[in-house]
Formats: structure tokens, C-alpha cells, sequence
């Protein structure tokens, strides 16, 4: 399981040296390696740190997502490589060629599952699910009566109170949410990548300002295992964290380290979200919808803490 390594402070310099990461600090004479292949994400969420070109370049060889955060954790930048899968270059004209309707039709399953995992998470956490399930069901091609809208306005108020508004730009819930999002959007952009998809080619989102739109498209079904998370956090709690503490961002980072139970097995977040993007690989192959989701969001247990900060 890959580390998720988070600069957060100002001050620091990272640079590669023989198959590491060094992080160092201005002021301090000890500097801190890190094997490049145990990185699985590196996030880089402090204003005043820099970064070597030279790093850069040897993390993207190794398959590491990168992420630039702006206000409140929210994602401003992904760095992506441009060379990946062998067959990259056929995949990406399929991404192309792909008819409006198994476009649509791949879009309705990832909202259905979407869906689905919604309604598990206010089952464990109201003991109902708001007749999500139900509205999974319904989920039309293409989505033509935004169902997911539907959904979402019965599941925010059940899971965070009827006050609370998603709202990315405020902080509170929606910081811990954004920031746990980053870290499941750079799992999915490494995972596209290792497909050879192109990240801008999305099956609904469509932003021309978005150079990942299907990255966004591919991570709506695994929102809901963050959602769960931020719920855990705050539970019985009377007031809302303030800030990302480390703790906190160690909590949401290790995420990636939950088992979830699949078709035939359980395995750790990363497994699921590298199954969705060669399925969807395969669907365009074969013209097909043969999107593999999780058969269960709520995490079976987790491995150690896999998340680091500076």
C-alpha cells in the first residue's frame, strides 16, 4: 500500500536523490528520505514549498498523483503524465469514438452506484436510506431527470444535519469533505493513467476548463466511502472541527487504506478504483457497459496509517 504524503507547512524544499524524495527545511540540518515507489499521492497543500522539476518528473515515472490544493483543501491542480499505458494512444481514440448512448449508459451505472453507497452509508448511520435505494433503481440513461440531485438532497440533510450545506468554498464539514475528495481524485487520475484513458475525455462532465473530467466522472461511485469517514469524525461531537488538524488529515488520508468488499473479494480502496477504470477500458472495447463497482462502501477494517505530513 502506497503512502499519502502531505507538505502542509512553508518552508520546505523537495528534490529527488538516488530513488528518493528528500524533504528538507529551511533551518533544520536533518533532511527526511522517502523511497519514491512507496509514495502513492503527494499533496501539496502549503503555500511556500517548492518542489524540483527533477522530482517531479521521477514521481510521475513512478505513477504518483500529485495534487496542488487551493482554499479549503480543494483541488487546483492534478498532475498528470503524458505517456502512460502501452496501448494509450488506441484507448484514447476509443475514449473518442464512443457512441452519446454507451456513454449515457455508462453514466447511468456510475450513478446508480453512486446511489447505492449513499443509501448503505444513511443505513448505517440513520438506520434508513431515505428511499435511496429505490431511487438507484430509477436512474434513467444518461440520468435525464438528475436522480443524483434527487438523492443528494434527501442524503446531505440525513447524514450532516438539516443546516449543513455542501458548499466547497466553506470550511467545517466541507473542508474535511473537500480534502478527502483530493486525496480519491488523485488515487483515480493515477488509476486512469495506468489505463492509458485520457483524464479530459469524460462520459458527463464536460467542463472545458476541466482536464479531468473523467476522473470526475469515475470518482462520483467512491465519494461516499469519504462520506462515511467525515460522518465518523464528527460523530458525537458538538462542534465541527475548525481546522484540518494532521490527525484529521491522516484520518481522511487513510482511506485508502480500507478494505472494501468486492463481487468475490475484499480488497483496499486502490484496488477498487484500478478495477473501475480497466472496466470501463473494457466497456469501450467492447462497446459495452461492464463497469465493476464495490459491492459494499462501508470499510471492512484498515491497515496501518499510510498517510504522512510535514
Amino acid at each position: 500500500m502506497n503512502r499519502v504524503i502531505e507538505i502542509q507547512s512553508d518552508g520546505y524544499y523537495l528534490s529527488a536523490e538516488r530513488g528518493f524524495m528528500v524533504v528538507e527545511k529551511k533551518g533544520e540540518d536533518e533532511a527526511r528520505k522517502i523511497p519514491l515507489t512507496d509514495i502513492g499521492v503527494l499533496i501539496l497543500s502549503g503555500g511556500g514549498c517548492g518542489i524540483s522539476t527533477n522530482l517531479v518528473i521521477r514521481l510521475i515515472e513512478a505513477g504518483t498523483g500529485i495534487v496542488l490544493c487551493g482554499a479549503n483543501y480543494h483541488p487546483a491542480a492534478l498532475i498528470h503524465p503524458v505517456e502512460g499505458h502501452h496501448a494509450q494512444t488506441g484507448r484514447i481514440r476509443q475514449q473518442i469514438d464512443a457512441s452519446l448512448p454507451l456513454q449515457k449508459r455508462l453514466w447511468q451505472s456510475l450513478v446508480q452506484a453512486k446511489i447505492r453507497h449513499q443509501a448503505e452509508v444513511l443505513s448505517r448511520w440513520a438506520g434508513r436510506d431515505e428511499g435511496l435505494t429505490e431511487l438507484a433503481r430509477r436512474v434513467g440513461s444518461g440520468d435525464p431527470d438528475n436522480k443524483e440531485a434527487q438523492a443528494a438532497r434527501r442524503y446531505w440533510p440525513v447524514l450532516f444535519g438539516t443546516k449543513f450545506r455542501r458548499d466547497p468554498k466553506t470550511g467545517g464539514i466541507n473542508a474535511l469533505l473537500n480534502y478527502g475528495y483530493a486525496v480519491i481524485r488523485a488515487q483515480m487520475a493515477r488509476s486512469v493513467a495506468a489505463c492509458g484513458l485520457h483524464p479530459a475525455l469524460g462520459l458527463h462532465h464536460q467542463n472545458d476548463t476541466n482536464p479531468f473530467c473523467l476522473v470526475d466522472d469515475l470518482m462520483e461511485p467512491f465519494r461516499p466511502v469519504i462520506d462515511h469517514c467525515v460522518r465518523t469524525i464528527v460523530n458525537g461531537k458538538k462542534d465541527t472541527p475548525a481546522e484540518l488538524t494532521p490527525d484529521l488529515k491522516r484520518q481522511l488520508a487513510g482511506v485508502l487504506s480500507c478494505l472494501l468488499k468486492g463481487k468475490d473479494d475484499i480488497a483496499i480502496v486502490p484496488t477498487h478504483i484500478l478495477r473501475l477504470s480497466q472496466s470501463l477500458a473494457q466497456s469501450l472495447t467492447a462497446k459495452q457497459d461492464s463497469l465493476i463497482f464495490p459491492a459494499s462502501i462501508l470499510p471492512e477494517a484498515s491497515g496501518e496509517d499510510d498517510a504522512d505530513d510535514a
